[in-house]
């Protein structure tokens, strides 16, 4: 028996050395989901997968809220096409991966999946998942039972400023996931511009499609891309104008968790 729990020793102690490293420096051992691979260190631009308070508050996922706030439409569940939503989450996407450094979409698996607080082991999220995670934030950001946890924020100045590109090229939230779409899907924008204007909840119709050609004769083809820069935090006054989506006051933002 002693020669036995001598050997079984020795052997965890191999394959421990052969595994990758937990968060905590030690090694995974080798039937660890983490063994052989590379840890992944979360930072600040990263959105991550989970529910709890912890993940409500990472920089990363107020960030994500903040970006899916200001991109908010009541029509968006009713009006907009598929391909619509599917370009909007992509900006989304686009925007937090063209962050510096990188952000990334990340997830735990297996038996992690489930686990609270900011611990790893963290795998990156596919792109299309990340796609459906931000569909499906947009989608709820319009229902008031999926309220969540809430806190009060300022507003990263990446999202302020991406807003105002956006608000700049004087199209409505719609309009604005057509040019997107098109630029990626070129057949959708025909089908976009023959469905019939829908009724906003102030009364008024959107721009007919001879008038959101006028508008699109002004603006070059492509989207905006988002701006690169180091994440820092501004307030309105400093951005000068804020945007109507971003229920912001004195510079904070009431986001929820995704």
């Amino acid at each position: 028996m002693p020669k036995l729990k001598s050997t079984r020793r020795a052997a965890t102690s191999s394959s421990d050395d052969e595994g990758g490293k937990s968060d905590g420096g030690e090694p995974y051992p080798a039937h660890h989901p983490g063994a052989g691979k590379e840890s992944i260190v979360v930072h600040d631009h990263d959105v991550l997968n989970g529910r709890g308070v912890n993940m409500a508050h990472h920089s990363g996922n107020e960030r994500f809220r903040a970006l899916i706030q200001s991109r908010s439409d009541p029509e968006y569940c009713g009006s907009y096409s598929l391909n619509e939503k599917k370009a909007l989450a992509e900006e989304v996407v686009r925007h937090i991966e063209a962050l510096d450094p990188p952000g990334r979409f990340l997830k735990r698996t297996g038996k992690t999946k489930n686990k609270r607080g900011l611990q790893g082991p963290w795998e990156v999220m596919s792109h299309d998942d990340a796609v459906k995670k931000a569909r499906q934030a947009l989608r709820d950001c319009n229902r008031p039972d999926r309220v969540g946890y809430a806190k009060s924020v300022s507003a990263p100045a990446d999202v302020l400023e991406s807003a105002l590109v956006r608000k700049s090229t004087g199209l409505s939230q719609q309009q604005y996931a057509q040019q997107l779409a098109a630029a990626t899907n070129p057949s959708d924008a025909s089908t976009s511009s023959s469905r019939p204007p829908s009724r906003r909840g102030s009364g008024r119709r959107t721009p007919s499609p001879e008038t959101s050609s006028k508008a699109d004769a002004t603006l070059s083809p492509a989207p905006p891309s988002p701006v690169r820069s180091r994440a820092r935090n501004i307030n309105s006054s400093e951005a000068g104008w804020v945007p109507d989506n971003l229920p912001i006051s004195g510079g904070s933002l009431d986001l929820n968790d995704s």
